[in-house]
């Protein structure tokens, strides 16, 4: 066997290798999905599927055990450790710059606020915003259904709800839990100096207001 033929048999193993590494991933997590997925019903299904579960784990353990035939036969391990740094490097840096990218025709209103804008035409409304504010250098989604919005200087941001659930009014300053109010006899500045006194912002504050 020629060099290029045994050089061509490595790669071809190192191939179904990542393929068989990749597939076991795909079914743990597909068998783990039901245990994180925290929506009422999930615990019954996970126990209701819990036999394919069992089996998916069982194929899963199969392929990687192939994975490692196919990693032993293929290239040396300086090689595979050469590979994985830099599958690593490319995963790290394609997250960072997706969690660090500015939403897509998103602008800036004011401070570290920006909003995007979409038309519904045939909906009650018509137009609606999302909000984004820019945290060290990470655009946070504060709210994707806001019917209007006003900016307060100098880091304050007053905002509605769509129609279809009340029109509800919400007050954030800088990065702080926004305040809901329906209390029409509260003013701007009562409102704001709530808003200023809110503790950091909590991407679950409506659970723990």
């Amino acid at each position: 066997m020629t060099d290029r033929m045994i050089t061509a048999k490595k790669v071809v193993l190192a191939l179904v290798a990542v393929a068989a590494v990749l597939g076991a991933l795909g079914l743990l997590a597909w068998a783990a999905f039901p245990y994180f997925y925290a929506e009422s019903g999930s615990g019954r299904y996970a126990q209701e599927h819990r036999v394919e579960a069992i089996g998916e784990v069982a194929a899963a353990g199969v392929l990687l055990f192939i994975a490692w035939q196919c990693m032993r036969r293929s290239f040396v391990p300086r090689t595979w450790g050469i590979i994985g740094a830099l599958v690593v490097a490319t995963i790290v840096l394609s997250s960072g710059a997706s969690y660090f990218k500015q939403p897509e025709n998103s602008r800036a209103i004011g401070d570290n606020w920006y909003v995007t804008k979409t038309l519904t035409p045939g909906e009650i409304d018509t137009v609606y915003y999302g909000l984004y504010y820019k945290h060290r250098g990470h655009f946070e989604s504060i709210e994707d259904l806001v019917a209007d919005y006003r900016f307060v200087p100098p880091d304050c941001l007053m905002y509605h709800g769509l129609k279809v659930s009340g029109r509800p009014l919400y007050v954030m300053c800088s990065y702080r839990s926004p305040i809901e109010s329906d209390d029409s006899s509260l003013t701007d500045s009562q409102l704001l100096a709530k808003a200023r006194s809110r503790p950091p912002y909590e991407y679950g504050w409506r659970t723990i207001r």
